[in-house]
């Protein structure tokens, strides 16, 4: 094989899976369920760092009770989130190790890290064993990129109609991956996710 041949080799791969990371995503926001997340300040002092927004979720913090039980947790482990819509959004009702079988909308993500309780011990009892109080999870959708030079602009937009009035809409693949599709103020899209 020449050299000539492995160069095209390589370029013809390269492409191939460059090309299969965007197509993926595009394939997401085409056919990917719908679910609007309720967002929360993560850092009301500087929500922007130049042409992207800064975000945090209240699905972030998953409570230690919605642990099904299957599987060890670890920091960086993979979990399946699943959930429900409960007064416009979409809810976390159950976090495991295992991937859901069955046909209900779920969101994957990574353990970031886990806080635990001790229980009251019996005077008996030397070691209690710590209770899961709560679960802080990254799903990857912690960033969402805008039209240079907006972010001032849009900024001052939140402020002026508060923080609680601002949600994402979210489409997730039947493996739990999900993307930012759009930015949204009182239901309105203020911003879309266009890959192209």
């Amino acid at each position: 094989m020449t050299l000539f041949t492995k160069i095209i080799i390589v370029v013809v791969i390269l492409s191939a899976v460059l090309f299969r990371m965007i197509l993926g995503q595009e394939w997401i926001l085409a056919t990917g369920e719908e679910i609007v997340l309720k967002l929360e300040p993560r850092d009301p002092r500087s929500l922007f760092r130049g042409d992207y927004m800064r975000l945090n979720y209240e699905i972030n913090t998953l409570a230690g009770d919605l642990n099904s039980g299957e599987g060890t947790l670890a920091d960086n482990q993979v979990i399946y989130v699943s959930g429900q819509v409960l007064g416009g959004f979409w809810t976390p009702k159950q976090f495991s190790t295992a991937k859901p079988t069955s046909d209900e909308l779920f969101l994957k993500g990574r353990i970031s890290s886990m806080r635990f309780e001790r229980e009251t011990c019996d005077t008996e009892e030397r070691d209690c064993e710590p209770s899961l109080e709560s679960v802080t999870v990254r799903y990857g959708l912690d960033t969402f990129f805008i039209p240079e030079g907006t972010g001032l602009a849009l900024e001052e937009r939140v402020a002026e109609v508060g923080f609680d009035r601002v949600k994402v809409l979210v489409r997730v693949s039947s493996g739990g991956d999900g993307i930012l599709e759009s930015f949204l103020i009182d239901g309105e899209p203020v911003y879309q996710n266009q890959l192209f």
